[in-house]
């Protein structure tokens, strides 16, 4: 009986490696197949840059803090990659400082998803530390994690001194009237926000104030989603005044929040008055 040599990735000219990849789902080679050997790492390092990767899904892949240490070795190597897609794992502190770390240093990522993880105020800390030395960032999102108070501090910190992001989500998390005004001190500073997203969080009419008060001097903010909060009848009037001096937020929701639009009267006669063409979804 002759003996059948079965072929082995370890043995398989790279080529081959690579096109067996190609069929591979992208969890199973960064999870499965880094550290296996030094040749199949630099086979796997190689493969993605290569391929000129600028997006990496990896989406509802049930990625855990471990899991964010391969993740991290893949893009340290690639230096293509614009766009990393992690949302809907189980991304906690330490997998967001395994992130944070890689982000410090890197040059080329625009766009950085990790929504619906477990991401905490220590995880929002890790981030926060990558936001003060990143200069390519521009979009972040955070929604639907565990960040309260305390993160958003954090993060608001660092952008007082980032000058890159645009975008950030943190709607779904548990945002009060104390990280609202966190983010609104910012607001007073920052330079290059575009987009902010807070809806769904516990921001009621003390954080309300907080924000519009800032509105007043911010000249670069451009959309502010508010909607589903806890802002009261009486207080949405803190935003007619800015919403009067303002000339470059064009986009505010503040739908499904504790106010009746009809009685608001002094709220829809400033809209009516500005000359700015705006979207405000009340």
């Amino acid at each position: 009986m002759s003996n059948i040599i079965i072929p082995s990735l370890h043995t398989l000219p790279v080529e081959l490696v690579y096109r067996i990849f190609d069929n591979m789902d992208m969890k199973t080679i960064i999870l499965s197949l880094q550290n296996v050997s030094t040749r199949m790492d630099r086979i796997i390092y190689s493969y993605y840059s290569h391929m000129a990767v600028t997006t990496l899904n990896l989406y509802n892949k049930a990625l855990d803090d471990q899991g964010t240490v391969y993740v991290v070795n893949i893009i340290q190597h690639i230096s293509t990659l614009t766009e990393l897609e992690l949302g809907c794992n189980q991304i906690g502190a330490k997998g967001a400082q395994h992130l944070s770390n890689v982000l410090q240093q890197n040059e080329t990522l625009i766009t950085l998803n990790l929504e619906f993880n477990l991401i905490d105020d220590q995880g929002a800390l890790h981030l926060a530390n990558a936001l003060q030395k990143n200069k390519t960032l521009t979009a972040l999102y955070l929604q639907f994690n565990k960040i309260s108070s305390e993160g958003a501090g954090h993060l608001a910190i660092a952008l007082q001194q980032n000058q890159t992001l645009t975008t950030l989500d943190l709607r779904g998390n548990f945002l009060n009237s104390r990280a609202a005004q966190f983010i609104a001190d910012t607001l007073l500073k920052n330079q290059t926000l575009v987009t902010l997203c807070l809806s769904h969080n516990q921001i009621n009419s003390q954080g309300a104030m907080h924000l519009a008060a800032a509105l007043k001097q911010n000249r670069t903010l451009i959309s502010l989603n508010l909607a589903n909060n806890q802002i009261d009848a009486p207080e949405i009037e803190y935003f007619v005044n800015p919403l009067q001096k303002n000339k470059t937020l064009t986009i505010l929701n503040l739908r499904g929040n504790q106010f009746n639009v009809k009685k608001n009267s002094r709220l829809i006669a400033a809209l009516k008055e500005n000359t700015i063409s705006r979207t405000i979804t009340l």
